[in-house]
């Protein structure tokens, strides 16, 4: 099973939370960790912990991250820091979140890697119109 974890700095989790639900529906194992400015990064690496219990071949883990080095893509990659069962992605957007959690059942997680890195480039565009 590949759970999903959406993390950023302020309400955007909750965002794309709200725009998931509407744009394909409830989805299972998906967790929204907001990073908002009266908290500390203790109490981030803690909302962490308390969704993130085991991480195994068989409870793998995708966390979508907003911005490469901001603290919840640091505390996101202590959890993926040499382990394969969890790999980390800064730049989410609407597009990415949707493509995981549409394209995650019955693949690992290398091969759902594979899925996102194929599309990846067709999730942002400039329009020529």
């Amino acid at each position: 099973m590949i759970n999903v974890i959406v993390t950023t700095h302020g309400q955007l989790a909750q965002g794309l939370k709200d725009s998931v639900r509407m744009l394909s529906g409830e989805h299972e194992n998906i967790h929204y960790i907001s990073f908002m400015e009266e908290k500390g990064i203790d109490d981030l690496r803690e909302q962490f912990k308390e969704v993130i219990k085991e991480i195994s071949d068989e409870n793998q883990w995708l966390i979508l991250c907003d911005i490469l080095g901001g603290s919840p893509f640091k505390i996101a990659s202590e959890f993926s820091f040499n382990n394969e069962n969890v790999s980390v992605y800064y730049g989410v957007n609407l597009p990415l979140t949707i493509q995981a959690l549409m394209s995650r059942e019955g693949i690992t997680l290398q091969e759902l890697k594979n899925v996102l890195n194929e599309s990846i480039t067709e999730m942002i565009g400039l329009s020529v119109i």
